[in-house]
């Protein structure tokens, strides 16, 4: 397969070919998606060394973090929208609708994963395993990778694999079948 073909697909591939380029393509654009969460992440947290503790019930937890999660997310969200929309679907879908449904599904995994698990698996860490969050893993051209970065990374991961499934289910999905007018593309811009 061709770079550009991989890249914006082609009306001649089988749809077995199409939906392995999508594939391939949805991880690639999750890598960048992950890179800009991971990255502003890190950026917001070396940045930001104040902290603010809430303590609701008898959890007591940095808010900080909770905002720069919520930043981060943000960042990712945008760039993931815009390249599962050029380069993974290939939608002429409308551009208003796909982004409502997109940021609502994108939503929801982020209060149910990024936040929800996020929060739960750091608790249990740092008080049930008793590993403070910022024990140092590994320092990589001078930035410590601690366990709150690696338990990011993977909480990074399993919201990738559900925002990959709802991308498919509902926000890019073909709609002709609807009835829904798609928006036209021509090599100008879409209208």
């Amino acid at each position: 397969m061709q770079v550009s073909t991989l890249l914006y697909g082609s009306d001649e591939l089988t749809v077995a070919q199409e939906k392995k380029r999508q594939a391939i393509m949805y991880a690639l654009t999750g890598v960048v998606s992950f890179l800009v969460n991971s990255i502003s992440f890190i950026i917001f947290d070396k940045m930001v060394e104040k902290s603010v503790y809430v303590t609701i019930i008898k959890w007591s937890f940095d808010a900080m973090l909770y905002l720069n999660q919520g930043l981060s997310w943000f960042l990712s969200m945008l760039a993931a929208y815009v390249l599962n929309r050029i380069f993974v679907f290939r939608s002429n879908g409308h551009v208003i609708r796909e982004l409502i449904h997109f940021i609502s599904l994108r939503f929801l995994t982020f209060l149910l994963i990024s936040e929800g698990l996020f929060t739960v698996v750091v608790m249990f860490t740092e008080y049930f395993v008793d590993i403070p969050r910022d024990t140092n893993l590994i320092t990589l051209f001078g930035v410590e990778l601690t366990v709150l970065y690696l338990l990011k990374g993977l909480n990074g991961l399993i919201v990738v694999a559900a925002n990959y499934m709802l991308s498919i289910l509902v926000v890019f999905k073909e709609r002709k079948d609807e009835g829904i007018e798609q928006d036209t593309c021509i090599p100008d811009g879409c209208t």
